[in-house]
């Protein structure tokens, strides 16, 4: 109970409200004494995902018993009908290591934002658990762990900003980019938004604004629009910049959307976007004759094949 003790004494953000003891975790054996109950996915493509990501559920609702979770997982794959689509399935990574904790999270665990944000989900002593999976005791390790806890406590409570992360964010936004796993993009884009007004426009966001459902040809996301900005920019684009771009299109929303793991995430429809790029890059577009959306798409889509 040391370490409790020193992050209770440190810590007046989230990490002290929720976490409710640390359990010394390196002697003990997978399949044993604990076992993983976070999966990842790996998809046809090499995309990855969590479980409940690939297929469109939750974790939490896919497993009804409390053992033989990665049995549990292909038999709901199967089920579904995705093997066709799957490479992979297998459990969060199993740390053995000298420093390795189990953390018992007041309230209740969400298995795939765990996974998705780094951090893994382990059923000990019929409890269930986070812990991280980082494979090394490079002395940063607990710097990562412990932001990877914060970022997936501040995720879990909107509501409740952790004034230390929100003083922080912007200089350590590509660091904690890099420490999530899966959809990066997506959860700093959540974060950004809590921590923006101090998580009025994510709470009102959820649950007051109608959202629209998602419409491919009509509607682009962030993702959709890399190549484009990696011709405009004349360099590649990551996603977080991205974004920050799309946010800034007139009717860019948070849609409500189910298709895969994708879930509340930003659009902008196609129209609005091509007047904004208009409105940045207009000598660009002049000289190269682009007038409308689609020709902007054929003549990036070239470029990147001819640059990239």
């Amino acid at each position: 109970m040391r370490e409790l003790s020193y992050y209770r004494k440190n810590e007046t953000g989230l990490l002290a409200q929720y976490m409710d003891s640390i359990i010394e975790a390196s002697g003990l054996v997978k399949d044993i004494d604990f076992e993983i109950v976070s999966m990842i996915v790996m998809d046809n493509e090499f995309d990855t995902f969590s479980l409940g990501g690939f297929l469109g559920s939750t974790s939490n609702k896919i497993f009804k018993s409390s053992t033989g979770f990665l049995d549990q997982a292909k038999n709901v794959i199967k089920e579904q009908g995705k093997e066709k689509d799957l490479m992979w399935v297998a459990p969060t990574q199993n740390v053995v290591r000298g420093n390795v904790k189990f953390y018992r999270i007041k309230g209740g665990i969400d298995y795939d934002l765990a996974a998705e944000v780094g951090l893994g989900v382990v059923s000990y002593k019929n409890e269930f658990m986070i812990y991280s999976p980082q494979g090394n005791d490079d002395p940063m390790d607990v710097v990562h762990e412990m932001i990877k806890l914060k970022v997936y406590l501040q995720l879990m409570h909107p509501e409740n900003v952790d004034m230390k992360l929100k003083e922080s964010f912007d200089k350590n936004a590509d660091l904690i980019q890099s420490l999530l796993l899966i959809n990066p993009w997506k959860h700093m884009e959540r974060l950004e938004d809590i921590i923006s007004d101090d998580g009025v426009i994510a709470k009102e966001t959820e649950e007051k604004l109608e959202k629209p459902k998602l419409n491919r040809t009509e509607r682009i996301t962030s993702g959709d629009i890399l190549y484009i900005l990696a011709f405009l920019n004349g360099r590649k684009v990551d996603r977080y910049e991205a974004l920050k771009f799309l946010k800034s299109v007139d009717d860019c929303i948070l849609d409500d959307v189910q298709n895969g793991s994708l879930k509340a995430i930003y659009t902008a429809s196609k129209q609005s976007f091509f007047k904004y790029v208009n409105s940045k890059y207009t000598k660009l577009l002049e000289n190269r004759d682009i007038r409308t959306f689609q020709e902007l798409d054929d003549y990036a889509n070239q470029y990147v094949i001819n640059h990239f």
